[in-house]
């Protein structure tokens, strides 16, 4: 009787190590089996457009949706042009040779950079891309904020581009030629 009795205790007292050992087991199989909960990622597009009206100086945001202009920035020449792709937005004025960014939250202008003379500006995906074809000179840098562009000789991407094109692709990949260099 004493050893049944003993027998007892000892299983008694590995009862509850067994149970926390029992669902730990449990735990770590679930863990291993759940595949956890489904996230959708949605990308927030407002379906808006900027557009231009060079007679008012006005760059507006269209909001499509609604076919409404819901915001506007004035600018200082009528001499302008924009580039667009998601939230980057560029204007480039044509006669300060600058190109600034659009704050498309705050409808206001960031701070700009003053291109070099005869160069042309173009904005593709969130790169910008700027060509002096007289110098033939590149320089690669964000469309978001083209200010923090160096735009000496000594950055340039590219420096073999005299009378070169440039241009940028949607997804930020530039692309550029001149006749005369040894590379494109």
């Amino acid at each position: 009787m004493n050893k049944a009795r003993r027998s007892r205790n000892t299983w008694s007292k590995r009862i509850p190590a067994l149970a926390v050992l029992l669902v730990s087991a449990m735990l770590c199989v679930l863990a291993v089996v759940y595949r956890g909960v489904e996230v959708t990622q949605v990308s927030v597009d407002d379906g808006g457009i900027w557009v231009t009206n060079q007679d008012r100086k006005l760059l507006g945001h269209l909001n499509y949706d609604a076919l409404m202009l819901d915001g506007t920035v004035s600018v200082k020449s009528a001499s302008f042009d924009i580039g667009q792709e998601g939230g980057d937005v560029t204007l480039g004025e044509t006669v300060s040779r600058t190109v600034t960014p659009v704050r498309p939250t705050s409808f206001s202008l960031g701070q700009s950079v003053t291109l070099p003379d005869n160069a042309v500006q173009v904005q593709g995906g969130s790169v910008l891309a700027v060509l002096d074809p007289n110098e033939g000179l590149l320089w690669a840098g964000s469309a978001n904020e083209p200010a923090t562009m160096s735009l000496l000789r000594e950055d340039a991407v590219a420096n073999d581009l005299s009378d070169g094109i440039v241009t940028v692709s949607n997804s930020g990949t530039v692309f550029a030629y001149s006749p005369g260099s040894s590379s494109s």
